[in-house]
């Protein structure tokens, strides 16, 4: 079986993570109450609701998103 991705590498590196991190937190709490952590889920939860996050949120992940 595959490893799961850690949290940095579902998000492309730990200075995206730290981004993520700091422009979607409560709309992960919001949105994602109920996702474990680990393997990408909480960013998979978030793009999900992308339509209902914080603009601050959508362009942290639209960052993230254009990464290779």
């Amino acid at each position: 079986p595959a490893a799961e991705q850690t949290a940095e590498q579902a998000a492309g590196g730990r200075d995206n993570l730290n981004r993520l991190r700091a422009a979607c937190g409560e709309d992960a709490k919001r949105h994602c109450k109920g996702v474990l952590p680990g393997g990408g889920r909480i960013i998979k939860c978030l793009r999900e609701h992308e339509q209902e996050l914080t603009a601050e949120c959508r362009h942290a992940m639209d960052a993230h998103s254009s990464k290779p």
